[in-house]
Order: C-alpha cells, then sequence, then structure tokens
C-alpha cells in the first residue's frame, strides 16, 4: 500500500536543498557572527538591532541550479527582531526582520555584535552543508486532501513526510513548508503584503482578498529555519520561522519586500 501511495504523492513533491551540519570550513551557517565587508551596515528595527539568524553563499550550494528562480552566486544574510514580537500577520511588522543580498567577494570580516544585543540572541555558530531532498505538500492542502486518504494513510503520509529530514533540524532553503498551521502562508504573505491583517478572519474576509488570492502563486519560499536546541535558537514554543519571496524578485535580487511569517504549534 505504502509504495502506491508514495507513488501518487510524489506527483506533489518539489526538490528541496536541506542545510545540515558539517564540521567543513564553509561559508554558510547559522547563528555566530556574520561575515561581510567591512561597509557592512547590521539592521534594525524600531532603533534596536536584530538578531543574525543565517548566512549563505549561493555558489557554495551547489545543488541550487536544481531550484527554478534561485540566483546562484551572492550572499544572503538573515535577521529577524531579537524579541520575537512579531508574527508576520499585520502589515505593521515589515521591517522585523531583514534579507540583505551582497555579490560574492573575498574581502570579508567577522561583523561585531552591537552593543545593544544581548547575550541571549547571540546565537552559537553552526556551519551548514547541503543535502538534495524532496518535500511534499501538507496533509490540508487541497490536492492531498483530493486523494481521500483514510485515516492510516493520512497517518504513514504525515510520517512519510517528516521523514525526509532523518531527524535533522528542518533547516531548508526553497521547496515546500514544513509548517506547523495550516497551508496558506504564500497567501498570508499576499494579503498581509498588501496591508490586509491577518490575525484574524477580518483580512481573509476583506473584499480586496478574493483579487489578491490569485498571486499567491507568485510567492516562494525562500528559507525556512527551524528551531535548533543545539545552538540555542527557538521560534515561540519549537517553532519555525518561513522566509517567502515573489518568484520575479528573486530573479532579480531584489529581497526589500521578503516577507517573513513565524509559526509554532
Amino acid at each position: 500500500m505504502t509504495g502506491n501511495l508514495e507513488n501518487m504523492v510524489n506527483q506533489y513533491s518539489l526538490d528541496t536543498i536541506h542545510l545540515i551540519a558539517t564540521k567543513n570550513d564553509v561559508f554558510t551557517k547559522i547563528g555566530g557572527q556574520p561575515l561581510a565587508g567591512k561597509d557592512f551596515e547590521w539592521p534594525k528595527w524600531q532603533n534596536k538591532s536584530l538578531a543574525f539568524i543565517m548566512q549563505i553563499k549561493l555558489s557554495e550550494i551547489t545543488l541550487i541550479s536544481k531550484i527554478k528562480h534561485f540566483p546562484q552566486k551572492g550572499f544572503l544574510y538573515f535577521f529577524y527582531d531579537k524579541e520575537q514580537s512579531t508574527w508576520g500577520f499585520d502589515p505593521k511588522d515589515k521591517g522585523s526582520w531583514k534579507v540583505i543580498y551582497q555579490p560574492e567577494h573575498n574581502n570579508l570580516t567577522l561583523v561585531p555584535f552591537p552593543q545593544d544585543l544581548e547575550n541571549d540572541y547571540k546565537y552559537c555558530e553552526k556551519k551548514l552543508e547541503q543535502e538534495l531532498i524532496k518535500t511534499y505538500l501538507s496533509l490540508e492542502d487541497e490536492r492531498i486532501e483530493g486523494l481521500q486518504l483514510t485515516d492510516d494513510q493520512a497517518d504513514w503520509y504525515v510520517n512519510f513526510r517528516d521523514s525526509v529530514y532523518n531527524d535533522d533540524p528542518k533547516h531548508q532553503i526553497s521547496g515546500f513548508a514544513n509548517e506547523e498551521q495550516g497551508s496558506y502562508m504564500d497567501l498570508e504573505c499576499e494579503l498581509v503584503s498588501n496591508g490586509l491583517f491577518c490575525g484574524d478572519p477580518s483580512g481573509y474576509n476583506d473584499p480586496k482578498a478574493k483579487h489578491l488570492e490569485q498571486n499567491r502563486k507568485d510567492w516562494t519560499l525562500l528559507l525556512q529555519v527551524d528551531s535548533d536546541d543545539e545552538i540555542g535558537m527557538m521560534w515561540g514554543d519549537m517553532g519555525k520561522l518561513y522566509f517567502w519571496i515573489k518568484k520575479d524578485d528573486l530573479e532579480k535580487l531584489i529581497f526589500e519586500n521578503v516577507w517573513m511569517i513565524l509559526q509554532c504549534g
């Protein structure tokens, strides 16, 4: 039964880059201090320094060539509000995260932590390397619901969907998000980035929402960052950060409009 079911769900899979721990001396890492040029400016929000989350060297992630829309060169730096006071469902949350793109260069130095960033928000460093996996749609996605799985099949699918990570933290580039709550983040990004509050049903029921819904397909997952006990990083109650970007912006290296959502169980 599971063999046939696996063949069925494979039509709803995407190649994804799973970022896993390595002892190799690589640029790509989670936590620690960013490695950047001397003119690098640590981003702030509401006059407070953001916490540094991750840096990625795209040319180091050679499997990126298998992922649509993604550039294959450059540095990416990810930051988020140190106090986790925003969850991405309010248009006013914009600015509480930051994604910075820089062309690759060799004149790099460790950027010192800002004086206003407390030790609790200086995460331990873990180097990361790539692993190509397939990720799968949420059980709640209408395409999976259309398969009309039995209870046993649904239980198998949930476990199968998680098994691709081999019990490692679910840090990933692109692919289907491993959601904590629902399968509508692309829609949420479209609505909130267009000024609709999505912390309750009002945004989804707004007359503008129906028109905007057709644009949810324009969004793609840029990065998913899991809670990671090993480096002292926890999002909400063992949740995840999801950085979303419009495909056209990604191809044009425009990162100012990235939208971030925090979800936890």
